[in-house]
Protein backbone atom coordinates (compact mmCIF):
# COMPACT_ATOMS: atom_id res chain seq x y z
CA UNK A 1 0.00 0.00 0.00
CA UNK A 2 1.38 3.17 -0.62
CA UNK A 3 2.04 5.64 1.99
CA UNK A 4 0.06 8.67 2.37
CA UNK A 5 2.62 10.99 3.99
CA UNK A 6 4.79 10.93 0.92
CA UNK A 7 1.69 11.83 -1.90
CA UNK A 8 1.77 15.08 -3.86
CA UNK A 9 -1.51 17.07 -3.86
CA UNK A 10 -2.38 15.37 -6.99
CA UNK A 11 -1.70 11.87 -6.15
CA UNK A 12 -3.85 12.70 -3.01
CA UNK A 13 -6.68 13.67 -5.34
CA UNK A 14 -6.04 10.87 -7.42
CA UNK A 15 -6.67 8.60 -4.56
CA UNK A 16 -9.81 10.42 -2.77
CA UNK A 17 -11.72 10.15 -6.12
CA UNK A 18 -11.33 6.59 -6.45
CA UNK A 19 -12.16 6.52 -2.99
CA UNK A 20 -15.76 7.75 -3.62
CA UNK A 21 -16.05 6.11 -7.18
CA UNK A 22 -15.28 2.96 -5.44
CA UNK A 23 -17.68 4.14 -2.59
CA UNK A 24 -20.22 4.94 -5.61
CA UNK A 25 -19.90 1.66 -7.01
CA UNK A 26 -20.37 -0.15 -3.81
CA UNK A 27 -23.59 1.57 -2.72
CA UNK A 28 -25.05 0.63 -6.35
CA UNK A 29 -23.74 -3.21 -5.74
CA UNK A 30 -25.51 -3.15 -2.27
CA UNK A 31 -28.95 -1.39 -3.62
CA UNK A 32 -29.23 -3.96 -6.41
CA UNK A 33 -28.67 -6.81 -4.46
CA UNK A 34 -31.78 -5.76 -1.71
CA UNK A 35 -33.78 -5.48 -4.97
CA UNK A 36 -32.38 -9.08 -6.41
CA UNK A 37 -33.13 -10.32 -3.44
CA UNK A 38 -36.46 -8.94 -2.95
CA UNK A 39 -37.37 -9.84 -7.32
CA UNK A 40 -36.14 -13.50 -6.03
CA UNK A 41 -38.42 -13.57 -3.18
CA UNK A 42 -41.04 -12.31 -4.97
CA UNK A 43 -40.66 -14.85 -8.31
CA UNK A 44 -40.55 -17.71 -5.89
CA UNK A 45 -44.03 -17.24 -4.35
CA UNK A 46 -45.16 -16.87 -7.95
CA UNK A 47 -43.00 -19.56 -9.13
CA UNK A 48 -44.92 -21.70 -6.16
CA UNK A 49 -48.24 -20.65 -6.07
CA UNK A 50 -48.24 -21.21 -10.20
CA UNK A 51 -46.27 -25.04 -9.89
CA UNK A 52 -47.67 -26.38 -6.41
CA UNK A 53 -46.89 -29.63 -7.27
CA UNK A 54 -42.91 -28.33 -7.40
CA UNK A 55 -43.09 -27.52 -3.56
CA UNK A 56 -44.50 -30.92 -2.40
CA UNK A 57 -41.26 -32.46 -4.65
CA UNK A 58 -39.31 -30.22 -2.81
CA UNK A 59 -40.34 -31.10 0.86
CA UNK A 60 -40.59 -35.35 -0.45
CA UNK A 61 -36.67 -35.03 -1.20
CA UNK A 62 -35.70 -33.44 2.28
Amino acid sequence: MIKEKNLTNAEKKRIESLDKRIEKIQNKIAINRKEYDAMTKELQKLLEERYPERRSEKIKHS
